[in-house]
């Protein structure tokens, strides 16, 4: 059996007058969900505790001050008790798998917004394609220079 943190333990021991700030929950399934939980809940935690106190008296000592009524064995009470263990502890797993979805969508936001996407691998296309066009444009600047540079005589070119 899973073992609480205190924090849970303080939020579920405030009883159901806690959870009542939750009346108004944005997906009408889970509100339901809650309310059928709560229904469900209530008699279990009763039965429980039941279970507890007629297993603490079937291990104890008889006296005469326990009634003789219809009293299961120990090994019967520990079965019950162990097979709504069992229960809970899949409807908890539900739960937690649903938690985590929760935390692995919220996390991605956070992730985008820390770190700076990787750059992708270099298509081979298109770093020759800038390539050419950085070529071209060097070209295109050489000639616009030689353009605009004052032409040489024939005589200048002996005189060098």
């Amino acid at each position: 059996m899973q073992e609480f943190t205190e924090d849970e333990i303080n939020t579920l021991s405030k009883g159901p007058e806690q959870f009542s700030q939750f009346n108004t929950m944005g997906d009408p399934a889970l509100s339901q969900l809650r309310d059928q939980i709560k229904n469900a809940m209530i008699p279990l935690l009763i039965k429980v505790f039941q279970a507890r106190l007629d297993l603490s008296q079937a291990v104890a000592p008889p006296s005469r001050l326990t009634s003789t009524r219809d009293k299961l064995s120990a090994e019967e009470i520990t079965a019950q008790l162990k097979a709504i263990d069992k229960d809970l502890h899949v409807l908890m797993l539900w739960c937690q798998s649903c938690r985590k979805q929760i935390d692995k969508a919220l996390a991605i936001p956070e992730e985008s917004a820390i770190r700076p996407t990787a750059p992708s691998p270099a298509n081979p296309a298109v770093s020759k394609s800038f390539s050419d066009a950085v070529s071209a444009q060097k070209a295109l600047y050489e000639e616009e220079l030689s353009a605009t540079a004052p032409k040489k005589r024939w005589w200048n070119k002996i005189i060098k």
